[in-house]
């Protein structure tokens, strides 16, 4: 859940803007993006998936074009006009890993949140938790480099008999689902974890 305005009763606007880094060059500001999607399902190990549509000048030549998959990230922030009251919600960084040039000769992009990072870096070879392991220390071994962030939640020791696949990911979201947790990379780039919440614990209330 993104923070953002809470009453929609009026007429409500959306767009998005959309800037690409690779490394630490800017490679475009204001990239005219349309058809913004932004999809998340815990049935995969990268959870949050990004699409997006710009026209035939923005299709790739290089590995330096904005919209190729050379290590290109987007940051999209998704924006709101709520009975003419603007309001911004950021949604984070994507990684660029797939572009298709469209019939019409627009190109569309296709990236996946920094979880992918770590998805495309598995480890040397399987793996257990070290001696005095817990569930903070395990999964910022696991997710090295991502930071890790456990949200409103005590950290406890884990066993050292479980054993990890070479899959970061995978690794992840097999620790998480046997604590009954959630995760995932939100705007500040980091990786968080929280308890599973149900229906008796909402997150937010919208009115409309």
């Amino acid at each position: 859940m993104r923070p953002g305005p809470s009453d929609l009763r009026g007429s409500v606007g959306v767009g998005a803007r959309v800037s690409v880094m690779r490394g630490r060059d800017v490679l475009a500001v204001d990239v005219p993006a349309q058809d913004v999607v932004f999809e998340w399902t815990s049935e995969r190990v990268v959870p949050g998936q990004m699409t997006y549509v710009a026209s035939a000048d923005w299709v790739p030549t290089d590995a330096l074009s904005p919209l190729n998959n050379y290590g290109q990230r987007s940051r999209v922030v998704a924006l709101l006009d709520v009975d003419g009251v603007p309001a911004e919600i950021e949604l984070g960084w994507f990684l660029h890993t797939a572009w298709e040039e469209q019939d019409d000769g627009s190109v569309k992009v296709t990236a996946l949140d920094l979880m992918q990072t770590l998805e495309e870096n598995p480890m040397t070879w399987p793996s257990s938790p070290p001696s005095g392991a817990t569930i903070l220390s395990e999964l910022r071994r696991l997710a090295l480099p991502l930071p890790v962030v456990l949200d409103s939640m005590e950290d406890q020791p884990i066993e050292r008999t479980v054993t990890w696949g070479e899959s970061r990911t995978e690794a992840i979201r097999d620790l998480c689902q046997a604590r009954g947790l959630e995760y995932g990379v939100k705007p500040d780039g980091y990786l968080h974890v929280w308890e599973r919440r149900d229906g008796r614990d909402p997150v937010a209330h919208y009115d409309a």
